[in-house]
């Protein structure tokens, strides 16, 4: 009896655990209106970004890619996590994590939100190695991160976004970025992954977004 007893206490503790890591309910699958993309534009260096893909290597000056999307069913309160979100490089055969996500303001009560940062826990479960591709690059980069006055920190990491949760009737409309240009100029024709499945692709031409 007592057996039975521990058996049903652990199980409850992994079950409150399991619920508890999330308030609202995690998103498992998403649906998306592409709006825009191409390379963000260079106001006040914006547009580049320092990183290395191993920790002792030299950083490089990388051009930001980005799409912004409309994400529906956000009806009722849910949690994303956007560490499911990744674009390939089709032709070069390179996937590309997120560096950050913002919230298109006038979509959320008039408020500007961008996704906190965690550095990388290597000892838990990780999506953007989860949903690796056979003969795909991965591009999980190191960089530098920044305080809330934008004052680098002096250790080196590989991190993650943070999960949040949101409630909007209309969706809600995000833009993410990647570290994926050499210059301004470059071409590409990437795919837009939510872990293992396509749900958006674009083209850029010499740093100019090709209309669909």
């Amino acid at each position: 009896m007592k057996n039975l007893f521990y058996f049903f206490s652990i199980n409850l503790l992994l079950i409150n655990s399991c619920f508890s890591q999330h308030k609202h309910p995690l998103i498992e699958d998403v649906e998306i209106k592409l709006k825009s993309y191409g390379v963000e534009p260079n106001m006040f260096g914006g547009a580049k970004f320092e990183c290395s893909k191993n920790i002792n290597d030299s950083d490089e000056t990388k051009f930001l890619v980005y799409f912004s999307a409309i994400f529906k069913d956000f009806s009722s309160k849910k949690t994303i996590d956007f560490n499911n979100i990744s674009i390939v490089d089709v032709e070069n055969k390179v996937r590309y994590r997120p560096i950050g996500v913002s919230l298109y303001r006038f979509y959320y009560g008039d408020k500007e939100w961008f996704a906190s940062l965690k550095e990388l826990n290597e000892n838990k479960e990780d999506s953007f190695i989860k949903y690796s591709q056979d003969g795909i690059e991965n591009y999980d980069f190191y960089s530098y991160m920044r305080n809330k006055i934008g004052i680098i920190k002096e250790k080196k990491i590989r991190y993650r976004l943070v999960p949040e949760s949101f409630k909007s009737k209309r969706g809600l409309h995000f833009t993410f970025h990647f570290p994926v240009f050499k210059t301004r100029k470059d071409s590409g024709h990437f795919k837009i992954y939510w872990k293992n499945k396509v749900i958006g692709e674009f083209k850029i031409k010499n740093g100019e977004p090709i209309k669909q």
